[in-house]
């Protein structure tokens, strides 16, 4: 890839709100894991469904930065409808 991809231009502009203010409280608030599903938007315009798990890392109590895993759950979720 010849340019960076910010991660949350990637997520549907819907679920974006939920995502980020989620992810802050759970930083806030201590917490070391971060996990939610929402949605994404693919490059030729698709929509998928993603289960993100997320470690919060701390130095001295200051979150220097975050480390996690995103799982294609789209099969999943359409099984449910």
């Amino acid at each position: 890839m010849s340019e960076s991809i910010v991660y949350a231009d990637l997520v549907h502009p819907a679920d974006l709100p939920d995502v980020e203010t989620e992810l802050e409280e759970t930083g806030k608030k201590g917490g070391r894991e971060f996990v939610k599903e929402y949605r994404i938007l693919t490059e030729p315009g698709d929509v998928r469904w993603v289960e993100e798990k997320t470690f919060i890392q701390r130095e001295e109590g200051v979150i220097t930065h975050y480390q996690g895993i995103i799982v294609d759950i789209t099969e999943r979720k359409q099984g449910m409808s």
